[in-house]
């Protein structure tokens, strides 16, 4: 099935949970007997967050179609470590740019401005942010850095971070932590899938809501993390 397909499937067994999980599990199966999305390979659906944009521009007729839509998203890492659901009322193409691949500002204001993917990779590459944090960030910390997050929000990063990170824009918080959360589980696999959703937009926030709780559920039945949902 197509993306559109699995979001009518979705759509027709929110009121059954069961259902819904199996779909769900049914649509990761789908997701990683594709290959991953490359030019060369447009039959696939997990997208590289760097190969979004050359996917909405030049991608198969349906994920140029799918991105013009609302709809979910699922943001993923590695072979398939689900890590975020999320959701968009304005078209699916404008959420990714706006939110996790393109930035408005220029770099020099990177922490303050910066969708999550460059934030996430800005983090690492930048020498002086990188030497500050690596005691947090670093991937042998990861229960550490998680405990401090959920004990602590905004307030479990360092202050290097979160003085740099324009903390008065509250709105901007879950960036952060998500950038965070890519870092940790490798911003060079983090791939994204979409459920477009034409004429199903009343059933967003609600098949959001179900999925969160099912993929969290999903997650922490194989020792993953939980989702990173705002």
């Amino acid at each position: 099935m197509d993306p559109l397909d699995y979001a009518q499937v979705f759509v027709a067994s929110l009121n059954d949970q069961d259902m819904l999980a199996r779909v769900y599990a049914e649509w990761l199966v789908e997701l990683l007997k594709r290959p991953v999305w490359s030019p060369t390979s447009p039959e696939g659906r997990r997208i590289p967050w760097k190969m979004i944009a050359k996917a909405v521009e030049t991608g198969s007729a349906s994920t140029v179609a799918g991105f013009k839509c609302h709809g979910l998203y699922l943001w993923g890492a590695n072979e398939l470590v689900p890590r975020k659901i999320g959701k968009t009322k304005d078209t699916l193409d404008k959420r990714m740019k706006n939110r996790y691949i393109r930035s408005p500002r220029p770099r020099s204001e990177m922490l303050k401005y910066q969708p999550q993917c460059l934030l996430a990779a800005d983090l690492i590459y930048n020498n002086a942010v990188r030497n500050k944090m690596a005691h947090f960030l670093c991937l042998g910390n990861v229960g550490g850095y998680r405990e401090e997050l959920r004990k602590n929000g905004l307030q479990g990063f360092p202050v290097e971070l979160r003085d740099n990170y324009n903390k008065e824009e509250a709105r901007k918080g879950p960036r952060l932590l998500g950038a965070a959360d890519w870092i940790v589980h490798g911003i060079e696999g983090m791939w994204v899938a979409i459920l477009p959703m034409p004429g199903l937009e009343h059933h967003i926030e609600k098949l959001e809501h179900s999925l969160q709780s099912i993929a969290d559920e999903w997650n922490m039945a194989r020792n993953y993390y939980e989702l990173v949902n705002d």
